[in-house]
């Protein structure tokens, strides 16, 4: 099956990502799938060092600049800390089916 699904960051409204997914074999799938597509839309666009150990990193989906989500982050470094805000910044993503055929 194919399917066409819309992909939002941390809720927010009018402001998503389409997804054609092709040969998934359920919905379930196929939002998974959505999600690691959409994932590669996520960017870091700041990180600051609020205290040692700690930082703002702040997440920016699908090039939007009025999407973005500030995340804090207790890493060793600035490049962990951009890693593991990415990865919290993927559980804000959500599906919306839109079309199957």
């Amino acid at each position: 099956m194919t399917y066409d699904i819309d992909v939002t960051f941390c809720g927010a409204i009018g402001i998503e990502e389409n997804y054609t997914i092709e040969d998934a074999d359920s919905l379930d799938e196929a939002e998974e799938m959505a999600i690691e597509e959409a994932a590669n839309e996520l960017d870091v666009v700041n990180v600051e060092n609020e205290e040692e150990g700690v930082y703002s990193v702040e997440v920016q989906f699908g090039g939007y600049s009025t999407v973005t989500e500030i995340y804090e982050i207790y890493a060793d470094d600035e490049d962990e800390a951009r890693d593991e805000a990415l990865e919290a910044a993927k559980d804000d993503l959500s599906c919306e089916l839109v079309n199957e055929y």
